[in-house]
């Protein structure tokens, strides 16, 4: 049995899927094993990852019909033989010493979670940003959710982080939805026994690709997806009897990942975005009371910037905020 089972959708990336094995393939830690779930790819995709099958036994191929992200990963679950599993996007890769870092940290603090920074880069590599460990989660120490319920907060991606295998006993992906990080990731930390975060360490590289930028997305599905997404999360923690332990930072989820970031992701689609701007207000406040939503401590987390396009989203004052939009975006263009 090898000690990390990584497991990694492919879907139609014929372009990054080499470099993103081979950074795999290149980690310091050797005894791993590589789940590579070809998610009914229609271009050479499937090819690829035979190939480099043949030349590696450690790789494992599965090509399944189109069934989603969610699907080819609990495929993966299904077939590891790993105590400890990771997740990259088939676009994405790794540096060399990840998963023997990843590892050693898990063994030294009992950790069943362990989470690491990633850095968004462009097609030739370029850095663009980093995103890591706040610095009090960073002490010498592993914590239970107890301790530190922040993490509930922290970014939702299944890809930067290694897990403890037996956490997805019962918690799976959702197949066939949008978010599926964010309905799924928030659930395991009650589960964790101990968690711990990498400090001012960025090993996951994320390919922000050129045409990454979305101006003509489906603004009430991505509505409609995101809200599922976080009452799927509020659900759990409420059956559980969990909501009171944690509910400022399940309002705070929801304030944030159900009403802020759909709405700045809604703004930049073309159309008249108001009316679904206006919906996700009204569920915000269908789901938090007023006070709920404007005494939460957690609105200290957001920059003087994000500050004001939530208080304007709030208000309802739509023309402010486009115009404030377009001249933040005119000042980085001649900045």
């Amino acid at each position: 049995m090898s000690k990390v089972s990584v497991i990694i959708p492919v879907y139609n990336v014929e372009k990054y899927l080499p470099k993103c094995i081979a950074s795999v393939q290149s980690q310091t830690e050797t005894d791993i094993e590589i789940i590579l779930v070809d998610d009914g790819s229609t271009d050479s995709c499937g090819t690829i990852c035979d190939a480099y099958a043949t030349e590696d036994a450690r790789i494992r191929v599965i090509h399944q019909e189109n069934s989603g992200l969610g699907a080819a990963r609990n495929h993966g679950l299904s077939v590891s033989q790993s105590s400890y599993v990771m997740f990259i996007d088939s676009d994405d890769y790794i540096e060399s010493e990840l998963i023997e870092k990843a590892l050693a940290t898990a063994d030294k603090y009992g950790a069943d979670i362990v989470v690491y920074g990633y850095q968004k880069v462009s097609e030739d590599g370029t850095p663009l940003y980093t995103c890591g460990c706040d610095a009090e989660f960073s002490q010498d120490r592993a914590y239970t959710l107890s301790e530190k319920p922040e993490f509930i907060l922290s970014t939702p991606s299944a890809c930067n982080k290694l897990f403890k295998k037996t956490l997805f006993q019962d918690i799976l992906f959702p197949d066939r939805a949008w978010y599926e990080d964010l309905r799924t990731i928030p659930k395991l930390y009650p589960s964790a026994e101990k968690i711990y975060c990498i400090p001012d360490y960025f090993p996951y590289k994320y390919l922000l690709r050129n045409n990454s930028i979305m101006t003509n997305g489906d603004a009430k599905k991505t509505m409609e997806d995101r809200i599922a997404a976080v009452d799927s999360v509020f659900a759990y923690y409420k059956e559980r009897n969990l909501y009171t332990a944690f509910g400022e930072e399940l309002n705070w989820l929801y304030i944030f990942h159900g009403y802020f970031l759909p709405c700045r992701e809604i703004m930049n689609f073309t159309g008249d975005t108001v009316p679904v701007l206006r919906a996700l207000r009204q569920n915000l406040l269908r789901t938090l009371s007023p006070e709920l939503v404007q005494k939460n401590r957690y609105f200290t987390t957001l920059t003087k910037r994000e500050n004001l396009i939530f208080t304007l989203l709030y208000k309802e004052q739509y023309i402010l905020l486009r115009l404030f939009v377009k001249i933040n975006q005119l000042l980085k263009r001649n900045g």
